[in-house]
């Protein structure tokens, strides 16, 4: 952030993009390098895309680098954010009486020049002029933000921040919850009626109220009003394209649409399969190519049926299943049964200690050794429970202080059980949980295996906290949390410092899929 507040100049700017200044200004100043072309939308229309020449889309790739580690995140934001997506974002209005969405108008060209320009000048990115200037010039075509163009979603974030904070303030007035994704803003209740001041339910459909109108056209966006939907506890209520009644699934129409493609491809082949459904859903009646695009659609369908509910789940196993009796050249892992030995379990678990302090540590498939990154102090090393004379010194840690979570490196430590990933976004209030670790351990003692209850979620300090009713002590931070297939759906974080002190009952939780945004980072020491 301090070298981004640096930039003054166009070549300030052209140095931070290591690039000579006479291309930047030739790439800033050329509207001619984009091309544009639309594609239809689903329900009707289309969706005009310009797309930057290739040598410019790698300058805004760069940017686009650039600004992600200038803006942070606000919680509320789920669209074009790390680690959050559509099933987040549907996560935050599940099991709600009311659920209001609303969707922005052209959202992409209502951010123009002058806001992009504006935003960089004013704090907290407080660029000068002359480099606000160049900026904005290689982000926006014909005075606006472009869809198709690397950089344009990392800046209406970026823009919308202080509507976002707003809007925010305006929802917990009125006791409700508000996120957004992209240029759907989604607001739920659960009070006895919706508060007028936001939307109201009227014979010939949805308004939205002054308040929330007030707020969204001050900040420069305009809301569809055919996309004005408020919708009640009794009925399907979706979010982002996600059912979000009790928890974060797909439509039942998608999978019955996949079922029966599947059919078709099975009694009338891969040929005559594609033919029908491009023609149908894509308006391609073109099948010598389509045979293949079939395979690749249907799977990336069945995966996003896997995403939202699981690869544990029943329903996408077997969906991947029949894929694959039906494409026998293409690998597909099911994985085996649910772990339910816990004398086998907790062989993944690993004590971890310092010169000041003692945690819990496990091994995750794909990510290896994990802890909390708050029991990483000075001189760490691990060893197991069994065998606590053996220790194995961590020589390696990549971690997010921040996140309170970190991945450990410990050369020569034996791999004795790897835990698989769960998907924490499918946890609902009172479903069953297992907390496991070493609270206030002592030498000879054994992990602790500790059943309970999800009671609930937190933003704790911008990030999202799964409450958990298991008593979570010192000495335990850095632990698994297990959901009822025996998965890792999170990481045990907050608790007291003793059993002795434990008034709280509710307990913090960091959900597993924090490790895919610290994975792949360099190291922090």
């Amino acid at each position: 952030m301090r070298r981004f507040r640096a930039l003054k100049s166009l070549k300030d700017v052209a140095d931070l993009l290591e690039i000579p200044a006479k291309t930047l200004t030739f790439y800033g100043y050329r509207n001619r390098l984009y091309k544009t072309f639309s594609i239809p939308k689903r329900r009707g229309g289309a969706r005009v895309i310009s797309a930057p020449a290739n040598k410019l889309k790698i300058l805004q790739q760069k940017l686009n680098h650039i600004f992600r580690l200038v803006y942070k995140t606000k919680n509320v934001v789920h669209g074009f954010a790390l680690g959050k997506d559509i099933v987040t974002n549907a996560a935050f209005h599940t099991k709600r009486r009311f659920v209001l969405n609303i969707d922005l108008k052209d959202f992409f060209h209502a951010v123009n020049f002058g806001r992009v320009r504006g935003m960089l000048i004013a704090r907290p990115y407080s660029v000068g002029q002359a480099a606000a200037t160049v900026l904005a010039q290689l982000c926006t075509f014909n005075g606006k933000l472009p869809q198709g163009a690397p950089t344009s979603p990392i800046i209406t974030n970026m823009v919308c921040g202080r509507m976002d904070s707003q809007l925010k303030k305006l929802a917990f007035v009125h006791r409700c919850n508000y996120t957004r994704y992209a240029d759907d803003i989604t607001i739920s209740s659960s009070r006895r009626s919706f508060p007028a001041a936001l939307a109201e339910q009227k014979s010939g459909g949805s308004t939205v109220g002054f308040e929330l109108i007030e707020i969204i056209t001050r900040n420069g966006f305009e809301i569809n009003p055919d996309k004005v939907r408020l919708q009640l506890y009794n009925e399907t209520q979706k979010v982002t394209g996600l059912v979000c009644n009790e928890f974060p699934n797909v439509p039942r129409p998608y999978i019955r649409k996949l079922r029966g493609v599947l059919h078709a491809w099975k009694k009338f082949g891969n040929d005559a399969a594609a033919s029908r459904f491009f023609a149908k859903h894509y308006h391609k009646p073109e099948s010598a190519r389509a045979a293949g695009d079939l395979k690749k659609v249907i799977r990336g369908r069945i995966e996003f049926v896997g995403h939202v509910r699981g690869k544990d789940d029943p329903i996408y196993r077997k969906l991947l299943l029949q894929y694959g009796e039906l494409n026998p050249g293409c690998r597909i892992e099911i994985g085996d049964d649910i772990d339910t030995d816990f004398r086998v379990i907790t062989r993944a678990l690993w004590v971890i200690e310092t010169d000041s302090t003692q945690g819990t540590a496990f091994m995750v498939q794909g990510h290896g050794l994990v802890t909390c990154a708050h029991v990483v102090g000075e001189n760490p090393y691990i060893y197991s429970a069994d065998d606590p004379l053996t220790r194995f010194n961590v020589t390696n840690i990549i971690q997010d202080r921040d996140a309170d979570i970190a991945i450990l490196e410990a050369p020569g430590i034996p791999v004795l059980k790897e835990l698989r990933v769960g998907n924490s976004r499918l946890l609902r209030t009172q479903d069953t949980i297992t907390l496991l670790g070493f609270p206030e351990y002592n030498k000879g003692n054994k992990s602790i295996v500790h059943r309970g209850q999800v009671t609930g979620r937190r933003t704790h300090f911008g990030y999202e906290r799964i409450l958990i009713s298991p008593i979570i002590v010192a000495g335990n931070s850095g632990g698994p949390i297990l959901d009822s297939r025996n998965r890792v759906v999170g990481i045990a974080v907050t608790g007291k410092d003793s059993f002795e002190n434990t008034s709280e009952t509710q307990y913090g939780v960091i959900p597993i899929e924090t490790l895919e945004i610290l994975a792949g980072r360099r190291p922090s020491i």
